[in-house]
């Protein structure tokens, strides 16, 4: 699929582009931020927060990490204050804190798309990250991307005539340069630069989604699959997480959520996220996500209820506290929790 490919090296080029328009808007940006005729607040969430029209995330995280609006600012908790214009569009969102608030995301229009950069008073920098937000003429989310300097993330949505049938959504994250692979290969294979995924959404629920490379059966792909099943299941999740730990940086007095996701009837994901704080008494701190480490994706564990498989997650934690080969970095940590979205978190202990 290497037109695909080329689309998407031209997209990250392309930033460069925006972030120069971006630049000439800096000051009518600023500008309008200060006449705003609505600001909210909001706890920290993910991405662009509230205002993120990705319907992957929102119905995968059901709006508990995109934010909610709260009615103050908080004492101690990262927050947003999201400032709206007299049509309800937004214009721009500050993440605080304590100690003050930050650097602003502007929202902007340039091409038939919706853009949104991080800007201070001089505008953007090279590394700005970029989110790109393209509707249709019935005013629903096209695609929605994340563009960085070396990688982007994306989503492609495709709507029926009838609004009773599903949306289906494509979600592409795709490096450029990833070492062991090649464009040559489609999206999806282990041998690609791209993972893709397709995603049935109907009445606010994800029916289903499939992991291209595995629905195809590229062959290569499909035996080093079976073989890795054959691993027993807690050491496949120790080898990831041995992985996903060596790469972090420093996780001293950080929260590390391993956040549980419902899979397909072959696997199961395990989002392994660090939060700036860690609050006991308070389950959102596990909504404050400050670094996403990685994923670990484990098979399906066929007839097990979700708190059985929380309950399987839990104990795979507590075993690798004991035994798992860096430990020691997860002992620095302020504490860790386990759980999915939507239900009660569980607090690990060795």
């Amino acid at each position: 699929m290497p037109n695909l490919f080329e689309q998407f090296d031209e997209l990250i080029e392309y930033r460069n582009q925006v972030l120069q328009y971006a630049n000439s808007l800096c000051r009518q940006l600023h500008e309008a931020e200060a006449r705003a005729a609505k600001k909210i607040i909001t706890t920290l969430g993910y991405d662009l927060g509230i205002a993120c029209p990705s319907l992957i995330q929102h119905v995968v995280i059901k709006g508990h990490k995109k934010g909610r609006i709260i009615k103050k600012i908080p004492e101690k908790d990262n927050y947003r204050i999201i400032s709206y214009d007299e049509e309800g569009k937004p214009i721009a969102f500050r993440s605080g804190n304590q100690f003050g608030v930050q650097n602003a995301y502007f929202f902007f229009s340039y091409e038939d798309c919706l853009w949104a950069a991080e800007m201070n008073e001089n505008g953007c920098t090279s590394y700005t990250k970029l989110y790109r937000m393209k509707y249709n003429e019935k005013g629903q989310i096209s695609s929605f991307y994340i563009l960085e300097n070396y990688f982007l993330e994306g989503e492609e949505y495709t709507y029926s005539e009838s609004e009773n049938e599903p949306i289906i959504c494509m979600h592409y994250f795709y490096v450029p340069n990833k070492v062991h692979t090649s464009k040559h290969v489609p999206a999806g294979y282990a041998e690609s630069p791209t993972t893709l995924y397709r995603y049935v959404i109907h009445e606010n629920t994800i029916d289903s989604y499939v992991k291209s490379g595995e629905e195809f059966h590229f062959m290569k792909t499909f035996r080093r699959t079976k073989a890795k099943w054959n691993i027993p299941t807690e050491k496949q999740f120790a080898l990831q997480l041995d992985e996903i730990l060596h790469k972090a940086e420093s996780l001293q007095q950080k929260g590390i959520y391993f956040e549980l996701h419902e899979g397909n009837d072959q696997e199961y994901i395990i989002s392994v996220n660090m939060t700036p704080n860690f609050d006991a008494q308070n389950e959102d701190w596990a909504c404050e996500t400050e670094t996403e480490l990685g994923e670990i994706n484990l098979p399906e564990h066929v007839n097990l209820t979700w708190q059985e498989i929380q309950n399987t997650a839990v104990q795979f934690v507590q075993n690798y506290l004991k035994n798992g080969t860096h430990r020691n970095k997860l002992f620095t940590c302020a504490g860790i929790g386990v759980g999915f979205p939507e239900g009660d978190l569980m607090l690990i202990s060795e």
